[in-house]
């Protein structure tokens, strides 16, 4: 089985901003899972959809990137980063993320 997932960004208020993935076949939303030190999932690191799979799919597929390097693909005039993740049964798992940063800066004339 192939299956795509697209992480977004959404925007509370200044300063305050959070991630989820969009499972790209049924659009429902996964929402990340934050760590005792109040951290988001790291970029190659989706434990939460690697759950998701596993319950609403039924497949059992590591979404902890340990390529060496083999992934991601960068693409950077989409500014994403692409992953892919398969299993020894063939089952894939695509997932398109964005650069995530903790602190943005904008200025207002």
């Amino acid at each position: 089985m192939y299956l795509e997932f697209k992480i977004v960004e959404y925007i509370v208020d200044w300063g305050q901003h959070y991630w989820k993935a969009i499972d790209c076949q049924n659009k429902k939303e996964i929402n990340f899972i934050e760590n005792r030190d109040g951290i988001y999932e790291k970029l190659g690191q989706y434990p939460s959809i690697q759950q998701y799979v596993k319950d609403e799919y039924n497949i059992d597929i590591s979404l902890i990137d340990e390529s060496n390097g083999n992934n991601p693909v960068i693409n950077s005039e989409k500014n994403e980063y692409i992953w892919i993740f398969k299993n020894k049964k063939g089952d894939e798992v695509k997932i398109i993320d964005i650069p995530r940063t903790t602190l943005r800066i904008t200025r207002s004339l």
